[in-house]
């Protein structure tokens, strides 16, 4: 059965020394096509997450990946990370 992609966020928890001006990740989920493909996840990095000012973005193959460069990069542990509400998500496909 094809997994259904998630969309979260988390808070920064600590400053990546290449990327001082990231405060936010979302992971975005998106679908691929074909029979049981599971999602791949657009990590976005955010200056603001309230006013939308984007640091840059990157594809990752998996959500596993994502956590992982998360986790090395930014400190952010798995409990940081809460489900986004669907206005938050209209806010990035829009």
């Amino acid at each position: 059965m094809k997994k259904p992609p998630l969309y979260l966020f988390a808070k920064v928890r600590c400053i990546c020394e290449y990327r001082p001006s990231v405060t936010a990740i979302v992971l975005f989920g998106l679908e691929v096509e074909g029979e049981d493909e599971p999602p791949v996840y657009m990590e976005i990095r955010f200056i603001d997450y309230t006013s939308q000012q984007i640091e840059g973005d990157h594809l990752m193959l998996s959500l596993e990946e994502a956590l992982e460069y998360a986790q090395a990069d930014y400190g952010i542990h798995q409990t940081d990370w809460r489900a986004m509400n669907q206005e938050e998500i209209d806010r990035i496909t829009w």
